[in-house]
């Protein structure tokens, strides 16, 4: 019995997605490393909190909130909005935290510039 390359890949496609939208729906809470930085941000999303977990030369900054209000986007599974602190001027600012990848987030802010890029550690 010979196989339909077609469809085995069809099949093999659909069993990708089901499992990338189950990891995008809960799959950014827990610890991510800074992409240039040496720390971690730690996710919570039932608190709606990402605060830094470690910070190799700013050990003041651990335990701060980086985002708060972290919540999922009305109608994007791969997308959630918070609040981001700017240290600059000393507010939180809208963002959004987009799922680049299965173990890759960026967050960017109101212009759409990426602010912040996170690595699965």
């Amino acid at each position: 019995m010979q196989r339909n390359p077609f469809r085995i890949y069809l099949i093999f496609t659909i069993a990708l997605l089901i499992q990338f939208g189950a990891f995008a729906s809960d799959g950014i809470s827990g610890n991510w490393k800074h992409s240039n930085k040496p720390a971690v941000i730690s996710i919570n999303l039932e608190s709606g909190i990402a605060s830094i977990k470690t910070h190799k030369l700013h050990k003041e900054a651990e335990g701060l909130t980086l985002i708060k209000d972290i919540s999922q986007h009305a109608s994007l599974h791969q997308e959630w909005v918070g609040n981001m602190f700017n240290g600059y001027v000393g507010i939180f600012e809208p963002v959004t935290i987009r799922l680049v990848k299965a173990k890759e987030i960026a967050v960017y802010n109101i212009k759409n510039e990426e602010v912040l890029r996170l690595l699965r550690e």
